[in-house]
């Protein structure tokens, strides 16, 4: 699934560095990569923070550190992703927002469970 990120990957007021390396995330595919697989992570453990989804991930995706797991839900929002209530989290001990998916990334992601509710 091809996201159509909304969001820039670097502030207006961000250094130039952050820019370059907005810019090599982006054109290297690497941004919407991680949105995908964090896309489909979501769809099957809803309600969780990007704390707790970065601790989860952090042996199979070493790559998606905790910052750039929050960095990329926040791009997934709107597309695959939405915000859901805070509530403490289980990582950080703070109150932290929820993630869960859309309608579509259910249908790309768990399919199988789209179908079976619908026959019920």
């Amino acid at each position: 699934m091809q996201t159509n990120i909304q969001t820039q990957a670097a502030r207006n007021s961000d250094p130039i560095t952050s820019h370059i390396a907005a810019d090599d995330v982006t054109t290297t595919g690497k941004r919407q990569t991680h949105i995908r697989i964090l896309s489909e992570i979501v769809a099957h453990n809803p309600g969780m923070t990007s704390a707790e989804i970065g601790f989860m991930i952090s042996d199979k995706h070493p790559d998606i550190n905790r910052h750039e797991v929050a960095r990329r839900l926040a791009d997934g929002k709107g597309c695959t992703l939405r915000q859901g209530v805070s509530r403490k989290c289980r990582q950080s001990k703070r109150m932290c927002i929820t993630w869960w998916p859309t309608e579509s990334c259910l249908k790309t992601y768990c399919p199988d469970d789209i179908d079976s509710e619908s026959t019920h």
